[in-house]
């Protein structure tokens, strides 16, 4: 990464200036109307609010599922479908999770990943009304929920605190590897391939020869010797099956000959582990309930003690399958995994009553937020509710004092940060993985890149849209248009990568005090209110008719195709052209994650 000097206003040399400006922060009197979010009577706010915004900027219209389904591009939810994503338990997988959890707890706890492999135990819900209503309510443009006075995102710092996932480290890359870079001598080379690597694209290529391998088969090859299997999910209130509350399991450590017949080293087995949990609970994708072996590489990272950065990809994934719905002509068949699970997590801490939480209260507060809902049924909604937790949000949404997400620590002032590498003359700087250092790049907007396979995505991340979730004023947000020369290719998800998690860029940024209260300025009221205003044309019930139809009405089903284009769309979504990489399942090339260390 470059030097501090390369980018003393917080852009690097080659980014174009309409996608990553600079990020000042103005530190200004703070103002406190109550206890919950208000608007100012004057004109711009001066108090923190997050740049680019300006108060000329002319309201542009918006492409919502929602909208569509009132004309006649869209075709309404289909009564009673149940979308593709839920985890789906496995015969041996839960045994699978402890025997691990408990095995190699240490390993897990050293890249940042063991709450998370933890929170895989369990069953997760979403309600489908609820979810309908989200996708009907996401603008694909600027990867946000529009809500009543409002919007709201998902940004990089409260991901990490949902799912435990770290937002710092390699660069995740899905990729297989030639057959000659595999099995290449490593003496003298930094890239080499490791042993256990190899043996895991065998084992791999020995269980596929009917064309794929199953999660179900995956599992069974690898606890061949579970004599009682757990027909269930984990219960939150016993996650071991021991009759104790306990997140690390406190007996002895079990042996492998206990759960395997095979003779399989340990980097082995926990690669094979872990490239099935990244595709099961991390980025699950098509094809539905199989390995990928494009993630063998970046499991057998995680198990030689290197930390990625799976919250950045894993965003990403969740941005790109509500954006593939919401722009979708045909919702309901749209064939995308959709992470419940997170949302779920999400949802429950902006919104109040969606669920109740069946953990111990003392387990949860060590965990991330998702336990909240771990094992927890999500309450039913009728339709013309889960439309008013948005389109009436301000009476639905929790206030900003009683939201989960803790995205600094507790204090009762303003402080003012440099990021720039701690040192002794400035012990305010800021150290990759801390809390101060995700408040940074949460409030950096850019592009989140995420590579499978063959694939290239970079999904928009605008944080100045939504400045009232960090704690800062919102004025009105500048509507940031994609250079030309944004395409989705690996040299620009590079160039994206290295953006978005840059430090030691000399920036000036202020973390406001946990008491403080955000303000909207009239100007942003009045531009949100133009622009919502045609969600708010009909009445809620002609809004209900139209997008809800009767059981008895046909509804026309067809297959929607993987990608579909909608107007001035804002991400890049695209497949790897032929000329640049060999697109053979046994010659694709890390050229992404290369770059890094080149």
């Amino acid at each position: 990464m470059p030097g501090a000097s390369s980018f003393p206003c917080g852009r690097l040399a080659e980014d174009p200036d309409v996608w990553t400006p600079d990020i000042r922060m103005t530190v200004g009197r703070v103002i406190r109307r109550g206890q919950g979010m208000q608007h100012t009577d004057s004109h711009g706010v001066q108090g923190l609010p997050l740049y680019p915004s300006s108060i000329g900027q002319v309201s542009h219209p918006l492409h919502l599922s929602g909208l569509q389904m009132m004309g006649i591009r869209t075709v309404p939810w289909a009564p009673g479908h149940t979308h593709l994503g839920r985890l789906e338990r496995e015969l041996y997988m839960v045994d699978w999770i402890r025997f691990i959890l408990q095995r190699e707890e240490v390993a897990l706890r050293k890249v940042g990943i063991f709450e998370a492999v933890f929170l895989s135990l369990f069953e997760y819900s979403l309600d489908t009304s609820f979810f309908q209503s989200l996708v009907e309510r996401w603008s694909y443009v600027s990867n946000t929920a529009i809500l009543e006075d409002r919007e709201l995102t998902i940004s990089p710092m409260e991901f990490h605190r949902l799912s435990g996932l770290p937002v710092f480290g390699e660069p995740y890359d899905e990729y297989v590897p030639r057959d000659e870079d595999l099995m290449r001598d490593s003496s003298g080379d930094c890239h080499h391939y490791s042993l256990p690597l190899r043996r895991v694209f065998g084992i791999y290529s020995a269980l596929s020869s009917s064309g794929g391998v199953s999660f179900s088969a995956w599992i069974c090859f690898f606890t061949d010797r579970v004599q009682r299997p757990c027909h269930q999910f984990a219960c939150p209130s016993d996650p071991f099956g021991t009759g104790e509350a306990e997140i690390s399991h406190s007996g002895a450590l079990p042996s492998l000959r206990s759960i395997s017949l095979r003779a399989l080293d340990r980097e082995t087995y926990l690669t094979a582990f872990l490239s099935w949990w990244l595709c099961y609970f991390v980025i699950p994708s098509q094809p539905l309930g199989m390995i990928r072996p494009d993630t063998f590489v970046m499991a057998s990272m995680l198990a030689r003690g290197q930390t990625l950065s799976l919250a950045i990809p894993a965003l990403a994934n969740i941005f790109r399958c509500l954006r593939i719905l919401s722009t979708s002509s045909d919702p309901s068949y749209c064939d995308e995994v959709i992470p419940f699970h997170f949302l779920g997590g999400w949802a429950h801490s902006y919104w109040p009553g969606l669920y109740a939480p069946v953990m111990d209260h003392h387990m949860r507060r060590h965990l991330p937020l998702l336990a909240e809902i771990a094992g927890a049924v999500s309450s039913p909604l009728p339709a013309w509710l889960a439309r008013q937790y948005f389109r009436c949000s301000i009476r639905h949404l929790r206030p900003s004092e009683g939201r989960m997400f803790p995205s600094y620590t507790p204090r009762d002032s303003d402080l003012d940060m440099i990021d720039e590498s701690p040192s002794e003359d400035h012990s305010r700087g800021l150290v990759p993985g801390s809390t101060e250092a995700e408040f940074f790049i949460s409030i950096r907007h850019g592009f989140l890149p995420l590579r499978l396979g063959d694939r290239v995505i970079l999904e928009p991340y605008m944080p100045h849209r939504c400045a009232h979730q960090f704690g800062l004023d919102q004025d009105v947000p500048v509507m940031i248009r994609t250079a030309d020369s944004i395409v989705a290719d690996l040299d620009c998800a590079t160039r994206c990568w290295t953006a978005f998690l840059r430090l030691d860029t000399r920036c000036r940024f202020t973390i406001p005090s946990t008491s403080r209260v955000s303000i909207f300025s009239v100007f942003h009221e009045r531009w949100f209110h133009a622009m919502v205003q045609p969600c708010m044309f009909h009445t809620l019930e002609y809004w209900l008719r139209i997008v809800c139809p009767a059981s008895s009405d046909p509804i026309r089903r067809r297959q929607v195709p993987l990608l579909e284009r909608a107007p001035d769309l804002q991400s890049r979504d695209s497949y790897l052209a032929p000329s640049r990489v060999d697109l053979s399942t046994s010659a694709r090339t890390g050229i992404f994650i290369m770059c890094f260390h080149w």
